[in-house]
């Protein structure tokens, strides 16, 4: 490996750098969901461009076959794609074994494998990443909310993006009603393209309208968006919810609920029909269609490791008053969103 120092930049800055070239680690690390959604979709195009076709994502809080991925790893050639990794942490207590796994990842790296890493804060101790911060192959993206002094620059920049221009009242209405909110806040700007197609500048009158269409959120909603695979709209319902100081727990409880439901329609719909299930569970119309395309959509292999995963979030926030849950709970809409 090459010896030197990892490149450290923010979100912002993700996008020239990609421009220059494609490193071999990228260590994505914050707080806000769009900010690390975005970074990683950035890399990822730029990675198909250069022919990594094939993508895996590892959740670390699962049961891992490390044995499988260093095979695969070890075996790329030019009969096969070039190979990106995602891996998601699921904690920051990274047991020795898996550090010991992922020093042997990193020895592997070769130029036909991407890793990317995604993480909530800096794991200084661990042997994998002080590997990674002496390397000059990797790059550290910073993606936590910008605070609130430079978070009224991050909207006229991200406006500018989409071609459309705030007056000053309104952009300082929209840091103020989002506060730390990116998802809200691009969500509203891409609203007001839809809404005024043939303007392009705007005012806060045109913002409370926007605004207003996104101020009845519940925790009943975030489930349905959960359920419906709407990673995005899923994202933006959880933040405000947390913005609103609702209790992670109970929303943990709902998707709980939901999903073993749906584990339950899994196993009997071998034997017996969907319609019939429904009417036997008094399972109101309405509601039958979004439970029926859950149940299309997502394998029983899913709906087992969302358990799991959900019964590692809750033993983990009892006995850790600091842990993460909101962070995780995003996992989890990742979880479930996948196809």
């Amino acid at each position: 490996m090459t010896i030197g120092r990892m490149i450290n930049l923010t979100s912002e800055k993700l996008v020239y750098q990609l421009q220059n070239f494609l490193a071999s680690f990228y260590i994505l690390i914050g707080n806000d969901i769009l900010l690390i959604e975005e970074s990683k979709n950035l890399i990822l195009k730029q990675s198909h461009s250069l022919k990594f076709y094939k993508h895996e994502n590892i959740f670390l809080y699962e049961s891992i076959d490390w044995n499988r991925l260093f095979h695969s790893i070890n075996n790329l050639n030019l009969f096969t794609n070039r190979q990106s990794l995602i891996i998601h942490f699921g904690t920051q207590n990274i047991i020795s074994s898996i550090d010991e796994n992922l020093k042997k990842l990193i020895s592997l790296s070769h130029n036909d494998l991407l890793c990317i890493f995604i993480l909530h804060q800096k794991p200084s101790n661990h042997t994998w990443f002080k590997l990674l911060n002496s390397n000059n192959t990797t790059v550290l993206v910073n993606c936590n909310t910008p605070k609130k002094e430079k978070l009224y620059h991050w909207i006229l920049n991200r406006a500018k993006n989409l071609n459309l221009s705030l007056d000053e009242n309104a952009c300082q209405l929209l840091s103020y009603y989002c506060e730390n909110n990116l998802i809200a806040i691009v969500q509203i700007l891409e609203n007001l393209l839809l809404i005024y197609p043939d303007k392009k500048q705007f005012s806060t009158k045109h913002l409370k309208i926007v605004i207003n269409d996104y101020s009845q959120f519940t925790h009943f909603k975030w489930v349905d968006a959960v359920l419906s695979g709407e990673e995005n709209r899923a994202s933006y319902i959880l933040h405000h919810l947390k913005l609103s100081g609702i209790e992670p727990i109970l929303l943990l409880r709902l998707i709980q609920k939901e999903i073993l439901f749906l584990l339950k329609l899994k196993r009997y719909t071998i034997n017996i029909p969907i319609h019939k299930l429904f009417y036997k569970y008094n399972i109101w119309y309405d509601r039958r269609l979004l439970l029926k395309n859950a149940l299309d959509r997502l394998d029983i292999q899913q709906l087992k490791k969302s358990i799991q995963f959900m019964e590692i979030i809750e033993l983990q926030y009892k006995n850790n008053e600091n842990y993460f849950i909101w962070f995780h709970l995003h996992t989890l809409i990742i979880l479930l969103s996948k196809r």
